[in-house]
């Protein structure tokens, strides 16, 4: 007798339980939201250091409403003459350097999730699945071992190390993620077919 999966296969049909999008795993901040969240201090480095590679000199830029300053406006009024390409690679490298200034937001990996577009009880389409996980990372080590005096190494980590499993799910068209946690397995691949 084949035993039951935990988990539903690719192709099963699931019913939602509790109605939350996953959005990612990983540490409380990420790049995205670094550059969300220090948007004119970047870009005013972006500018800053795009003039320093050009040799020139760093244009000032004009007191303008936090809604109205931005790439463009200083873009077009001082002159600098920067591809878009070279824009998002200069800013993205930026908020990577802040971010890892700040320890990513701290050293726990964690779940983020937000309402979204599921709803209760609403029966979805399983297209994938991966494993994340979650838990307090601790760094990796190595020295000479006092009592043999031969190099040691243990690598780094997750402290309570938890896995879990997130769904690709589809309905009609869009796919969307879930952790499995929070469906039911109502059919499998092969009941779908009949």
């Amino acid at each position: 007798m084949a035993r039951k999966s935990k988990y539903a296969a690719i192709g099963s049909s699931v019913r939602v339980v509790t109605p939350k999008q996953f959005v990612r795993c990983g540490y409380p901040l990420s790049i995205k939201m670094v550059m969300d969240r220090d948007f004119q201090e970047i870009e005013r480095d972006c500018i800053r250091m795009f003039c320093a590679l050009e040799n020139r000199p760093t244009p000032e830029p004009e007191p303008v409403h936090a809604k109205e300053w931005d790439f463009q406006s200083l873009h077009i009024s001082q002159g600098v003459n920067m591809s878009a390409t070279v824009h998002g690679m200069i800013c993205s490298a930026i908020a990577a350097y802040r971010l890892e200034k700040e320890n990513f937001g701290g050293g726990e990996r964690q779940i983020v999730e937000v309402d979204g577009v599921f709803e209760k009880d609403q029966i979805w389409t399983v297209v994938d699945k991966k494993f994340v996980k979650t838990g307090k990372r601790y760094p990796s080590w190595g020295g000479i071992d006092s009592s043999t005096g031969e190099w040691d190494y243990e690598p780094g980590g997750l402290e309570d190390e938890k896995t879990y499993c997130v769904y690709t799910v589809t309905q009609f068209s869009g796919q969307y993620k879930i952790l499995a946690q929070h469906c039911e397995i109502i059919a499998t691949p092969k009941e779908n077919r009949q």
